[in-house]
């Protein structure tokens, strides 16, 4: 592997960090911090704005804490996140910073918590973290070079190749800005998916309020990923949507639970 596709963690970059623009600037076996830039690109004909947009950056904060700690050969693999948005990210292109913290760990794995907070300290997301501990084989990862960053008029939803079969339908096809290091889709976009997923099915004008997303196995990036939504409630103020993620197989990588409300 070449050395712009070595993270700060010491494991490989994937498409994703590209696309959703973060980099880890400091990382240990208890808090990390890491940056991201918030622009154009998270602008969204059903969402508004993809908050969603700052859990590939949240997972990686948090998940990389656990990585740091662990013993050569393991590496975290996120089961679950929990996000709350308190507001959208920038679309300026101005910088957000996100911030990881170790909560408790065991032989398993770990639970960690973060933050992300704009330029003049405004808290605009929190997470927590579950992952467990898998064995890794540094030297069998898949080569994908590291793509280009898309030009700012590229949005998310355009980069991750999605397209809405029906209302609460979406497929994304294969492309490059999905994987993580190890070749699966990235946890951080199967939360993106899910939540334009719901959003299909909101009323307009919502904001996302929060996301429970659970990964019940991996998604390998090399086929295409559908995300299907069901309503569960949908009122003046709130709306609420279980949204379910497989491959052509049929079998379910990701369960997430969408909620939304008026902007």
């Amino acid at each position: 592997m070449t050395d712009d596709r070595i993270s700060v963690t010491g494991f490989a970059r994937g498409g994703t960090d590209t696309l959703f623009r973060f980099q880890g600037d400091d990382v240990d076996a208890q808090r990390s911090t890491f940056t991201c830039l918030g622009g154009p690109w998270l602008r969204d004909e059903d969402a508004g704005v993809v908050r969603a947009g700052l859990a590939p950056a949240l997972d990686e904060a948090t998940g990389s804490i656990v990585g740091t700690g662990a013993e050569h050969g393991r590496w975290p693999v996120s089961l679950s996140l929990r996000l709350d948005f308190l507001g959208d990210p920038p679309v300026d292109g101005t910088p957000v910073t996100v911030t990881g913290a170790l909560v408790t760990t065991d032989a398993q794995g770990a639970i960690t918590r973060g933050e992300a907070h704009t330029a003049d300290g405004t808290v605009i997301a929190l997470v927590t973290h579950r992952s467990h501990l898998v064995n890794v084989d540094h030297g069998t990862l898949p080569q994908q070079a590291v793509p280009d960053v898309p030009s700012a008029d590229i949005t998310v939803r355009t980069a991750l190749g999605f397209t809405e079969n029906k209302p609460g339908q979406l497929t994304m096809a294969l492309n490059p800005y999905a994987t993580n290091g190890m070749g699966n889709v990235h946890g951080g976009v199967l939360t993106v998916g899910s939540e334009l997923a719901a959003h299909s099915l909101f009323q307009s004008g919502w904001r996302t309020r929060s996301i429970d997303i659970s990964f019940v196995r991996p998604r390998v990036g090399t086929t295409p990923t559908t995300f299907t939504a069901e309503l569960a409630y949908l009122g003046r103020s709130l709306g609420v949507a279980h949204v379910a993620a497989h491959g052509p197989d049929g079998k379910v990588c990701s369960m997430a639970t969408v909620t939304a409300q008026p902007a």
